[in-house]
């Protein structure tokens, strides 16, 4: 699934960690508000019957739309929410009392729902808290 090492969990890990090493030494007086990767594997159910969902989902992610690829897809989504808990939990960043990174769980057991809600997405395709009303 992952070819060569630029989608690698060790390759997320290691850009992650440049981003954050220059944020570390240049930013003074810093939170970095981190949240994990979402689950991409049931992306390959949402909006089949929406063309341009489906265009833009193989636009972006051909490999999402894919149901065979589900399983390793929701693998290496694991593998990076690895990756950062671990680059986090090392105290790698805790050497200044003032700057700190944390992590926001939100997406790490979340699963979309399979049904599409038109009524919750604007025309330019964000996501709302509540339907939207004409």
């Amino acid at each position: 699934m992952v070819v060569g090492t630029r989608y690698s969990p060790a390759n997320y890990r290691k850009n992650l960690q440049d981003a954050l090493d220059i944020f570390h030494a240049e930013l003074p007086r810093a939170l970095v508000n981190l949240a994990l990767i979402f689950d991409i594997a049931p992306i390959a159910q949402l909006g089949k019957t929406d063309i341009w969902c489906s265009l833009v989902h193989a636009l972006v992610c051909a490999c999402g739309q894919d149901a065979s690829m589900a399983l390793a897809l929701r693998d290496l989504t694991h593998a990076y929410q690895n990756a950062t808990e671990s680059l986090i939990a090392s105290g790698r960043y805790n050497t200044r009392d003032d700057f700190t990174v944390v992590i926001q769980p939100f997406f790490k057991n979340t699963e979309p729902p399979v049904l599409v809600r038109l009524g919750f997405i604007s025309t330019d395709r964000l996501l709302q808290s509540s339907p939207i009303r004409n």
